[in-house]
């Protein structure tokens, strides 16, 4: 039994939809389904493990039957029975949290009962809630096409309302909607690697090209929408590589977010987050300040908790991202308010490097060396963090050269031991061990000729941390 499907459904349900459960059998049944009750009772008893043992048809039988011979044909029979409650109890489940559903199935309910009145006083209601709910998402413009085409296609349509609405519109509102989820989905193929050419299709696979796409979204009823509009701008930034418009790009995403749903903002979040990364690696000097803004908007919307908890890797990038661009304050606040959704096994460690690496950046190196001699070095990520700061920390502070030296040496040492560091990551750190050996020797002899060539060495260089602070560094020496 522990295969069944029934037993299945059961294990997924939570203790307090269990015990819902059981209220749904009450309310369905009658008296002669006092044994359906026992049975749930028996079944609920064990939820949610259900071993082979307790759920053995012998067991449950003499539990529920004791007295009867034939008590394992009629478990059989209550296994029968219960399922299709089930099966509708799961439906009523989704139907609590899916109120569009619900909706629409009141609207289908009164035009099959010929309640033409209500069904366009229900229709126009909900029209107008949906215009004045600030979450919307691309999900909408599809309701919104079958709301206008169940009010044009209703057989009491003429002898209730003088509306006509032509098929004009309503095709008008299906094409809002493709060419959003059509753009929507092609950013996310982008964005996680698999996006397509359009030349390495085949002419038949293709629904429409993707540049005649956009071209179409420059129509007037496409061109009004702006999900449509925001998604075709990032959309054309991405696939050309040209983000030189990415301050015109940003500012329409704060005017109209709100016309997409917290998913979807999540994922376009993520998409300006990866745009500005890209900028920066292009040598755009504003960058790093565009991804400080669009990051502080993340965190002062939550996105960047999930189920209550924030990666610890997350919260190391927005630190150090604030960090470069001088947003000190701001990091201190950022720290005290997500540090408590840190998960536990790597609260200590994140707080305590992410604090050494505010009194860096306050040029407190006494202070965030004593932190950084706490860290634990959990994972390899804490250790190159840390052993990275720590040479940048020795490399401020005077007459460090022999532990600087030994600190060099031995982050070499880490890096070549550690097989499990992905290699782009190996690579970046070892590349920054690399030039702040080399801009250390510059501390004592301002070479500017050399100083120049090794600038332009690590402008040149598309893997390697704490790069913006390796070429202030630089500049310093120069002047």
């Amino acid at each position: 039994m522990k295969k069944s499907k029934v037993i299945q459904i059961l294990k997924s349900l939570t203790s307090l939809e269990m015990k819902s459960f059981g209220r749904y059998i009450e309310y369905k049944s009658t008296s002669v389904n006092s044994k359906l009750l026992e049975f749930y009772d028996y079944l609920k008893e064990y939820h949610p493990k259900y071993s082979e043992k307790d759920i053995d048809k012998k067991a449950i039988s003499k539990r529920v039957f004791p007295k009867e011979a034939n008590g394992l044909k009629k478990i059989n029979n209550l296994i029968f029975r219960i399922k299709p409650l089930l099966l509708d109890f799961i439906i009523q489940l989704e139907l609590e949290e899916r109120e569009v559903d619900r909706e629409f199935l009141l609207l289908n309910g009164l035009k099959s009962k010929k309640l033409f009145k209500l069904f366009f006083r229900e229709a126009e209601q909900l029209e107008k809630k949906w215009g004045e709910t600030s979450e919307m998402g691309i999900e909408r413009l599809f309701n919104l096409y079958k709301l206008k085409k169940m009010k044009m296609f209703h057989h009491g349509l003429f002898d209730e309302t003088g509306f006509s609405a032509q098929a004009n519109v309503i095709m008008q509102q299906l094409e809002k909607y493709f060419f959003a989820e059509k753009l929507y989905g092609s950013l996310g193929d982008h964005f996680t690697g698999v996006f397509i050419k359009n030349q390495e299709i085949a002419d038949e696979e293709l629904t429409i090209p993707m540049e005649e796409l956009i071209k179409q979204t420059e129509r007037t009823h496409l061109a009004e929408n702006k999900q449509i509009g925001l998604l075709a701008k990032i959309f054309n930034a991405t696939a050309s590589n040209d983000f030189s418009k990415y301050e015109e790009i940003e500012l329409y995403f704060y005017e109209n977010y709100t016309c997409f749903n917290n998913n979807e903002i999540k994922e376009l979040v993520t998409y300006l987050a990866q745009i500005c990364y890209k900028n920066h690696q292009q040598g755009n000097g504003n960058a790093l300040n565009d991804l400080f803004r669009i990051n502080k908007f993340a965190a002062e919307q939550k996105m960047l908790l999930q189920n209550a908890i924030i990666a610890s890797d997350s919260f190391h990038n927005v630190v150090n991202i604030a960090l470069v661009v001088n947003e000190l304050e701001w990091v201190k606040f950022f720290i005290d308010e997500y540090s408590p959704f840190l998960q536990e096994s790597e609260k200590k460690d994140t707080i305590s490097l992410c604090k050494a690496k505010c009194h860096f950046y306050s040029n407190e190196f006494e202070e965030a060396l004593k932190l950084l001699l706490t860290l634990k070095h959990l994972t390899s990520f804490y250790g190159l963090q840390a052993r990275a700061l720590l040479l940048q920390v020795y490399f401020e502070m005077e007459d460090c050269f022999e532990v600087f030296d030994n600190a060099i040496n031995a982050f070499k040492l880490y890096l070549s031991r550690h097989k499990t560091i992905a290699p782009p990551h190996k690579e970046s750190f070892y590349n920054f061990v690399k030039f702040v050996k080399r801009l250390y020797g510059y501390k004592f002899i301002k070479d500017k000729e050399s100083l120049h060539r090794l600038q332009a060495e690590i402008n040149a260089c598309s893997l390697i941390v704490n790069k913006v602070w390796l070429l202030n560094k630089i500049t310093l020496f120069i002047k």
